[in-house]
């Protein structure tokens, strides 16, 4: 493990973080009206289902999202890309009102694209198996974006949206890979945490009113599944 890793996982964990540890995605489709005003309505709307949804398992940290405007005749799209708003001391509440004002203004823009990192509440069992809950840092993504394509007038109109939920730990694995690639019995460890997992994202895929259509890992492909991941040891 890294440095940083270490100064949340002890020596003998089986887990810690993992980039691309595994991803779930839900298509919105297409935007039932083209306007700035019910984009952002569906991108608040989804980010504040997110929310509820892993409530007891994520604690919001930075926001990074790109602005964009819908051309009308004769005029330009306008672009904002690489806006950040830190929100790790706003409740839910205040962080939902913090994206209306971002987008209350004469100029009608909408959020493109929206990235939500989140510290992420987990339990990592010490050396005599008591589980600690531990927040770790940047362990969770939540993203909400538009794709946008021309018309016949080349305008870029919004055609599809789409959600996702992004993990950067292994913690839910039961069979985890160690920095040599050498395979770990992580099951006391995901015992605690696969069901905390599974529970947001059926949540969060009740809440959004679409269901889960995509998921996937780098490292655990035959161990991830729709909510979270199984146990390949029993």
């Amino acid at each position: 493990m890294n440095s940083t890793a270490n100064s949340f996982f002890p020596d003998h964990a089986t887990c810690g973080f993992k980039k691309d540890a595994g991803y779930w995605e839900i298509d919105l489709g297409s935007p039932e009206i083209a306007s700035a005003a019910f984009l952002n309505e569906l991108t608040i709307k989804m980010v504040e289902n997110y929310l509820k949804a892993f409530s007891f398992l994520c604690r919001p940290v930075e926001l990074r999202y790109d602005l964009m405007t819908l051309a009308e005749p004769g005029k330009p799209t306008l672009t904002k890309e690489g806006e950040v708003l830190h929100v790790a001391t706003l409740e839910t509440p205040e962080l939902i009102q913090a994206l209306k004002n971002i987008v209350n203004s004469p100029t009608q823009w909408f959020f493109s694209t929206l990235f939500l990192d989140c510290d992420l509440l987990v339990f990592i069992p010490n050396t005599e198996n008591i589980e600690n809950p531990t927040w770790l840092p940047i362990a969770g993504q939540f993203y909400i974006g538009h794709v946008m394509e021309p018309d016949d007038n080349d305008r870029l109109i919004p055609v599809d949206c789409g959600l996702s939920f992004d993990t950067m730990t292994d913690v839910w694995v039961s069979e985890t890979l160690s920095p040599t690639s050498t395979q770990q019995d992580n099951r006391i460890c995901a015992a605690k945490n696969q069901p905390l997992l599974e529970s947001a994202l059926r949540a969060l895929e009740a809440f959004a009113g679409k269901p889960i259509v995509d998921w996937g890992s780098r490292y655990y492909h035959e161990q991830i599944y729709k909510y979270g991941f199984h146990d390949q040891m029993r």
